[in-house]
C-alpha cells in the first residue's frame, strides 16, 4: 500500500519530465537548425555573380541542404551537421526520459543495511 502511494507521484513527476525533455529537445533542435541555416546559402557557398536572392536554405533529409537561388538551378550541399545536431538533441532528451522513468520505477530505498552474515572462521 505504501509502495502504491509513493509510485503515483513518482510516475507523475516522470511523466512531467518526459514532456519537458521532449519539448526541450524539440525546441533546441529547431532553434539550432534555424541558427545554423540562417544565411547559409549566402555565407557558405561560392555563388555565381548576379545572384542576389532566393528562397533560402532548406534541410533535406538525411544530410543535405538545398539552396533555391533566383536565376540559377537549385544547389544541393551535402552537410551532416543538421542530422548530427538532431541525433544529439534527441539522444539527450531520451537520456533524460530514461533517467526519469528508471527513477520512477525504482523501489524505495532500504532504510537499514541488511545484517552482516556471521564470519565462518569465528
Amino acid at each position: 500500500m505504501a509502495l502504491e502511494g509513493r509510485r503515483v507521484p513518482r510516475t507523475a513527476i516522470a511523466a512531467v519530465l518526459t514532456v519537458a525533455a521532449a519539448g526541450a529537445a524539440t525546441g533546441v533542435t529547431i532553434l539550432g537548425h534555424a541558427r545554423y541555416l540562417n544565411g547559409y546559402c549566402w555565407s557558405r557557398l561560392p555563388l555565381p555573380l548576379g545572384i542576389a536572392g532566393g528562397s533560402g536554405p532548406t534541410w533535406r533529409w538525411p544530410a543535405s541542404v538545398v539552396c533555391t537561388l533566383e536565376g540559377a538551378p537549385d544547389v544541393v550541399v551535402p552537410d551532416l551537421f543538421p542530422l548530427v545536431w538532431m541525433v544529439v538533441c534527441g539522444a539527450t532528451g531520451l537520456l533524460v526520459v530514461w533517467l526519469a522513468w528508471s527513477w520512477a520505477v525504482r523501489p524505495p530505498g532500504v532504510s537499514a543495511p541488511p545484517a552482516a552474515a556471521p564470519d565462518a572462521c569465528t
